[in-house]
C-alpha cells in the first residue's frame, strides 16, 4: 500500500493554513471557494503572480487593476467579486492555493476500503506508518468503512431484488439528510478538525475518502480543510 508521505501531508496543512492567513484569519464557504479557484485556475499568469508576491491589500489592489475593476465587483465573466461578505477578501486565497494544487504531485493511489483498515491498524498503534496525534481516527475510520461495507451490501442485495431495495434505501437517505448532528455530520466534522490540527492519519483519510489521488483529489481535499462548511462535502463521501 502507498500513502501519502509525512511531508506531503504536513505541506497541505500548511498551504492551507498559509491561505486562511492570507485571507485575513477567515475561512470561506464551499461556493465561493470553489468560485474563487475556479478563477484562479483559468487566470494563473501574471494577477497570481502580482497577488502571490504582494501582501493582502495590496494583492487585491494589483488584482483588481489588472482586472480593470475596483474591490467589491466582480471580476469580468464571472461571478467572483473581489471583496466577500463583510469586506473579507478571498482572491489571496486562491492565489496562495491554486498555484500549488496545479503544481503538486503525490505518490499515492487510494485502495479505497483495504486502505482504510490499513490506516486504522496505524491510529491504533498496531502498524507503522502514519501517526494519529488527535485520538479520534480510529473511530472516523471504523465509522467510513461500516458505511462504505453497507454500500458494498446495498448493492449485492439490489443485484438481487432487481434494484427495488435502492428505491428504499434512498428514500431513508434522503430522510437522514436533513436530521442534524447525525453520526455521518459527526465523524465528518471530527476528521476535518484533526486534519486541519495536522492529525496525519486524519490527513490521509481524507484524502482516501475524497479520491486519493490526483489534482482533484487534492483541490477536494484542499477546500474540506480551508473552508467553514468543507465537512460538508467530506460527508459526501462517507
Amino acid at each position: 500500500m502507498t500513502l501519502p508521505t509525512v511531508s506531503f501531508l504536513q505541506e497541505l496543512k500548511r498551504k492551507c493554513d498559509e491561505a486562511v492567513e492570507a485571507a485575513g484569519g477567515e475561512r470561506p464557504t464551499l461556493t465561493t471557494m470553489d468560485k474563487v479557484l475556479n478563477f484562479c485556475s483559468r487566470n494563473g499568469g501574471e494577477v497570481l503572480q502580482t497577488a502571490i508576491g504582494s501582501g493582502l491589500k495590496s494583492g487585491v489592489t494589483h488584482m483588481a487593476t489588472a482586472a480593470g475593476v475596483s474591490s467589491g465587483v466582480a471580476i469580468p465573466g464571472t461571478s467572483v467579486p473581489l471583496v466577500m461578505t463583510g469586506g473579507v477578501v478571498f482572491m489571496p486565497l486562491g492565489a496562495v492555493l491554486a498555484p500549488w494544487i496545479g503544481a503538486a504531485t503525490i505518490a499515492y493511489k487510494a485502495d479505497s476500503i483495504f486502505q482504510l483498515h490499513d490506516l486504522n491498524d496505524m491510529a491504533k498503534g498496531r502498524r507503522q506508518g502514519l501517526s494519529c496525534t488527535c485520538g479520534n481516527c480510529s473511530a472516523n475510520i471504523e465509522y467510513a468503512v461500516g458505511k462504505k461495507e453497507t454500500v458494498v451490501a446495498r448493492t449485492a442485495i439490489g443485484i438481487f431484488t432487481a434494484g427495488i431495495s435502492e428505491l428504499g434505501f434512498r428514500t431513508a437517505s434522503i430522510v437522514k439528510s436533513f436530521e442534524k448532528n447525525r453520526p455521518k455530520e459527526r465523524h465528518a466534522r471530527s476528521l476535518t478538525e484533526s486534519g486541519r490540527n495536522g492529525c496525519n492519519v486524519a490527513l490521509a483519510t481524507i484524502l482516501n475518502l475524497v479520491g486519493g489521488e490526483g489534482k482533484k483529489a487534492i483541490r477536494q481535499a484542499t477546500t474540506v480543510l480551508v473552508c467553514e462548511d468543507g465537512w460538508s462535502r467530506l460527508k459526501k463521501y462517507m
